[in-house]
């Protein structure tokens, strides 16, 4: 492949990528703070002592608490990617899979 052939192909790829940040920046974070759902996320973890490390059931807590950040987000704002039922529905599976996970130990 010619430099020229990867460089397109670069700028391509990062337009794509840039423009995917802004939209989910959009329903996870705010234009005060492209981060803070990173931010929020972890502060959740502590409240809630959720450490993904130490048990599959952390793991589902920890995408819980991930989704409903979004949905708290999306309050009074239009989703630029899925819809906040989507994002409601999500924290309903992932809860199901949090009580399969502790199931799952007792067998």
């Amino acid at each position: 492949m010619k430099t020229e052939v990867f460089l397109t192909l670069l700028d391509t790829w990062l337009k794509k990528i840039k423009d995917i940040s802004a939209k989910k920046g959009h329903d996870y974070a705010n234009s005060q703070d492209h981060i803070l759902n990173f931010k929020n996320v972890y502060k959740a973890c502590q409240i809630f002592d959720v450490d993904p490390r130490r048990s599959p059931e952390d793991v589902a807590n920890f995408f819980r608490i991930v989704k409903m950040l979004r949905i708290v987000n999306l309050r009074d704002r239009d989703p630029q990617n899925e819809s906040v039922l989507d994002s409601e529905l999500d924290d309903l599976t992932y809860h199901f899979l949090y009580l399969a996970c502790k199931e799952d130990k007792n067998v």
